[in-house]
């Protein structure tokens, strides 16, 4: 077995399927090599900006005025009061309204709702709190994907 050395990996010859395969993986390992040098490079001094004006635009959007009037329509109070009497049971599997069970929506809000509750105390705002989160990993998300597609298409391209 012959073993050679590709931007610091060691990768066995006999793996890859002869000579032109294994200089052609090497030619491509370098290349990925030098493209996440230079995305490195790039990105570095503009995603903490990017991510400041990110963290203050959803800051602003999202929870900003939360507690600026009350729980409105039907299914946030009845939303909010699932998720306290959960809180107040301490049970973490079944939602209940008024002591019967209430299934009509998975539990992952109710958790959310529930961990505000216990770290700031039972409010309109707090019952709140678990969508504007939502919302502001959901913006995350979409720009964290979009600047990686970016990058993607951009390295292609060179």
């Amino acid at each position: 077995m012959k073993n050679c050395r590709v931007e610091g990996r060691l990768v066995d010859q006999s793996l890859v399927g002869g000579r032109q395969s294994f200089a052609k993986l090497k030619r491509t390992m370098q290349s990925l090599a030098t493209s996440q040098r230079r995305m490195n490079q790039e990105t570095n001094p503009r995603t903490r900006t990017d991510l400041l004006l990110l963290a203050a635009f959803c800051g602003f959007l999202f929870f900003y005025g939360l507690g600026a009037f009350g729980l409105l329509g039907a299914d946030e109070p009845r939303y909010a009061q699932v998720a306290r009497e959960m809180l107040d049971r301490s049970d973490w599997i079944t939602p209940t309204l008024q002591g019967k069970p209430w299934l009509e929506k998975p539990v992952l809000y109710y958790w959310q709702a529930m961990l505000a509750f216990r770290a700031a105390g039972v409010s309109d705002k707090d019952a709140r709190v678990p969508a504007a989160f939502d919302a502001a990993m959901l913006i995350a998300a979409i720009y964290f994907f979009s600047a990686g597609f970016v990058l993607a298409v951009n390295s292609m391209g060179r």
